[in-house]
């Protein structure tokens, strides 16, 4: 407690532009610290999300599989195609043609399925001239 009470004499003693700069600081670092740990959740969330949607079209191609309806193209050509799609869309522009040119070789929703399984859950390079500089995963 005493030690509380040599922080508050040297706060106390400050000029006021001292004590101003202290109580926005303080103030910055908590909104900093906030805004951090409500991203970090945000994103956990985000993540977990995502993985999920993940495992149910891995469960869906099952079951198109179990009812007869099986993919039309292979998983080398799937990660081919996840490749390409990636490739499309790096940094700051997306090639609009060449990505939706990825999508010519899908026939059916176990083609979509399986590139879903395939494709999973990766980390697209974003633009460093944007707003959304981070990795972020699709």
């Amino acid at each position: 407690m005493a030690e509380d009470k040599g922080l508050l004499r040297v706060y106390t003693e400050l000029p006021s532009w001292a004590k101003g700069v202290v109580v926005v600081g303080g103030i910055a670092i908590g909104y900093i610290a906030v805004s951090s740990i409500v991203k970090a959740i945000k994103g956990n969330l985000e993540q977990k999300k995502s993985e999920k949607e993940v495992n149910t079209a891995k469960q869906e191609l099952q079951d198109e599989i179990k009812s007869g309806k099986k993919p039309t193209i292979s998983r080398s050509t799937a990660e081919a195609i996840s490749n390409g799609l990636i490739a499309a869309a790096q940094l700051c522009g997306t090639d609009d043609g060449l990505f939706l040119g990825e999508f010519d070789n899908i026939a059916n929703q176990a083609d979509m399925l399986l590139l879903v399984d395939v494709f999973g859950l990766r980390k697209k390079m974003r633009c460093p001239f944007s707003s959304d500089s981070y990795d972020n995963p699709w």
